[in-house]
């Protein structure tokens, strides 16, 4: 059954291992022809459980909705595109991988404690918005640490 976190799993990975996120980060490139046939950089979240990273975003919305209830590694606050109302949901202190297309050559690069921004539609009413399915990512800040070099990109490291 589809959730309004379905885009967001596609951005993640359940692995502390940079190296398994970075192949990861190539193959997924090929597993979503759809949606990401022109997308020239791919990123995946790692380091992180899954559960803690669907709370945060909870989190953050709860936060705007209802008033500062949890601790805030992540916020929110409401935009509009398109002329509709949207989630910008910043997520920080994160482990991601950027895997980035270019010429022949996909190179893949490692950020520590990055901020991400999730966007998402707003459900519910202007008195109380609700979160609605995330519908991009996008990456703002982190520390690079680093290129990740895979010695053999057809063979898998997990």
């Amino acid at each position: 059954m589809p959730t309004q976190f379905d885009f967001l799993e596609k951005h993640y990975i359940d692995s502390d291992n940079p190296t398994y996120a970075a192949q990861d980060a190539i193959e997924r490139f090929s597993l979503y022809p759809d949606c990401e046939k022109n997308t020239l950089i791919n990123t995946l979240i790692y380091n992180i459980k899954w559960d803690c990273l669907r709370n945060l975003v909870e989190e953050a919305v709860i936060n705007y909705t209802w008033g500062n209830t949890y601790p805030a590694q992540s916020f929110a606050y409401l935009g509009e595109y398109n002329h509709h109302r949207q989630w910008n949901i910043i997520l920080t202190n994160l482990n991601y991988i950027n895997a980035e297309k270019q010429k022949n050559e996909i190179l893949c690069t490692k950020y520590i404690n990055g901020t991400i921004i999730v966007c998402a539609t707003v459900e519910g009413t202007e008195e109380a918005p609700l979160l609605g399915e995330i519908v991009h990512l996008q990456t703002a800040i982190g520390r690079a640490d680093g290129v990740i070099v895979l010695k053999n990109k057809s063979h898998r490291y997990y």
